[in-house]
This record gives C-alpha cells, structure tokens and sequence, in this order.
C-alpha cells in the first residue's frame, strides 16, 4: 500500500491526474499545450468627427469650440497617466458627463452611446464633477468694482425702471432620492425631497453666485443669511447697490423685497417694476432646466448622493453660463411666465431697511 504524506498530497494528486490525460505527442517528443488566450473587444468610443454641430449642440448643448475649450481646462484632472491600454480618454469622459447633463437619461443609456461600460460612465461622471468643482469659481463669480456694478446698475434700469439694481436673488429645488436616514431634512414645503439651491441672476441671464449644499426643508432666508454673499453685502462691498428678491426674504438696506398689500399708487407702481426686473431670473431658470433635462422635475429625481446632486447642479451652472457667454439672441426665445415664491414668511422689517425702501418709493416710484 503506498504511503501519502499530507505535504505531498498535493503533488501525488497532480501526478494520477496527468497519467489519466491523453497526452498530445509529435514524433515521440510531448507537446506542451498553451492556453488559447481570449481577445478583449472594445467599442468604438464616441468621438466629435463624427457628428454634425446640430447634432453635437442637441447631444452635448455647447458647440465643438466650446467642449474643446472646457476640455483643455479640465484635462489636466481628466487625463491620468496609466499603463492601461484602450484607457478612457479624458474628451470622452467629459462628452459621456456633457451627454448626461444635457438628457438626464440613465447611464446604462449614455455608455452604450459613449461606447463603454456602465460603470465607467459612472467614474468619468465623478470625475468631471470633480473637476469642475475645482474651477466653477472662474465662469461663475460675482465682481464688485465699479465700472462693472455701474454697467449693470444702468441694463437692470433700462429693463424696468428699478434703480441701483445689481443682481436678482432667489431659490429653486432641485429633487432627488434622499438618504433614508435623513428624509426628514430634504422634505420640502410641497412633500416632495429636494436640494434649496441659492442663486444670483445678472441682467444677462448669467448667473453671477450660488450656494448649493442645503437640504430642501431650508428657508430661503436662512441659506442666504449663511452665505458669502450676504457678508459681502453686509460688509459695504457693494457700494449703495441692491439686490431684488421675492417675499420669501426679509427686507435689507440691500435687499429690496415687495411692499406687502401696497396702500398707494406709488408703492403699487414699484411693486409692478420689481415684479418685472424679477423676471430676468425666471427666463434664466426655464433656460438652465430646458437646456440641462437632468435639473428639470418631469426628468424624475436625480438618484445620487446628495452632495453628488449639489455638484450636478453647479456644473449646469457652469455650462449654462458659457452658453450665455456665446451668444446672447438663442436665449431669449425661452421667456417662462414669473412665478411668485409661494413659500411666504413674514419678516419684521428693520426700521433702517424700511427708510431705504420708502425713501426709494418716493423718489423713483
């Protein structure tokens, strides 16, 4: 009986498997047999060659200049060194991210387009995000020399009436999928879940700030006295300039609101220029959520991490700005109807901001 020891098991093993296989032999010599290895197949990645511009602005929103462009900003957190072959290149990543913010269609629809898989449709969406979020502060920024609040005080004037008018502040919600943990804090007033997203409109439909990381259950007025941009104002930056804003927001020296149940003519002819002037930055937001479908509600919730979903809308941001950038005219056919903020609190107005608001009633109105 033959004996086996355990360390040896392994090999004897091997041995009764080799006698019991037919072995290949040429010449009387054996053959050694080698694994038939299988050969990768890759998809054509999308390029821009391929397409027409009409095609590439209906896909992607911004023209070839304008990708190329954004692309040689963001390549050097696009392109990473690798050994890999067949890699992503850093144009595609940033097409498949340009392709979902313009349809907000599922991945598994945009990898199939892009020509890869699902999952990296999903990290080159990452990493755009996260590449834009290193540079948005250079297309969405909020000057404050003079000659520029002078030229923009002169646009808003000419638009309305409304004198000294800088910019136009007011919130939208964002929907999305919130964290089962916290669904209490992104229920908003309408019961549906949501990110409260400030932003700032110029005369030009550029949106000019904004502060996306609250929850919808925030009040626009609290998230505006949590920003920058409120110590901006408070510290004398903006130098005998107003923002416009909606009744959601308490009146400021620097923040003019509606009169609430205006008494006279005067304070009804202001209310209706302010309603006007406010305008601007609802035609800017029907722009923002037609050109990029992921923003708007009939697209459903954006099913991502809250902060994924607060990256999402800046990066909109930015493109909807070098849109704005380009040409002017297109932008102009979208005008959605003015929408009042039904999310109504009354505030105990300041006496001082009360002065400035009655004493630019009597002067202008």
């Amino acid at each position: 009986m033959e004996i086996i020891f355990p360390s040896l098991f392994f090999f004897h093993l091997r041995k009764k498997r080799m006698e019991k296989v037919d072995k290949p032999f040429n010449n009387g010599k054996q053959v050694k047999r080698r694994k038939c290895q299988k050969i990768k197949m890759f998809r054509d990645r999308v390029t821009l060659v391929d397409l027409t511009d009409t095609e590439i602005k209906d896909r992607y929103r911004l023209n070839t200049v304008e990708i190329l462009s954004l692309y040689d900003v963001l390549k050097v957190n696009l392109c990473k060194p690798t050994k890999r072959s067949h890699a992503i290149p850093g144009l595609v990543r940033l097409l498949l991210a340009l392709n979902f913010f313009a349809k907000g269609d599922f991945q598994s629809c945009i990898a199939v387009i892009g020509g890869v898989s699902q999952s990296s449709c999903s990290r080159s969406l990452d990493e755009v995000l996260k590449a834009i979020m290193l540079v948005y502060k250079s297309y969405v920024y909020f000057p404050s020399d003079s000659s520029y609040l002078n030229t923009v005080k002169g646009k808003f004037y000419e638009i309305g009436g409304f004198p000294n008018i800088v910019g136009i502040i007011v919130c939208t919600h964002i929907t999305l999928c919130p964290p089962a943990d916290l669904e209490h804090i992104y229920r908003n007033r309408k019961s549906s879940h949501s990110i409260n997203v400030q932003l700032v409109c110029s005369f030009n439909l550029k949106f000019v700030d904004i502060v996306a990381k609250f929850p919808g259950s925030s009040h626009d007025s609290y998230i505006l006295s949590n920003s920058s941009l409120s110590e901006r104002f408070q510290q004398g930056e903006f130098k005998d300039s107003w923002l416009l804003g909606d009744c959601g927001y308490p009146l400021k020296t620097w923040l003019m609101t509606p009169v609430w149940r205006p008494k006279n003519a005067k304070e009804k002819n202001y209310n209706r220029v302010h309603a006007t002037t406010r305008c601007i930055i609802e035609r800017a937001f029907g722009i923002l959520k037609s050109k990029f479908r992921c923003l708007d509600i009939t697209g459903g919730s954006l099913l991502y991490s809250p902060e994924k979903v607060c990256y999402i809308v800046v990066a909109c941001v930015v493109l909807h700005n070098i849109i704005i950038q380009r040409v002017q005219n297109d932008v102009c056919e979208i005008q959605p109807a003015c929408e009042e903020n039904t999310d109504l609190q009354m505030h105990v107005d300041q006496n001082e901001a009360i002065i400035t608001r009655n004493d630019l009633i009597q002067r202008f109105f």
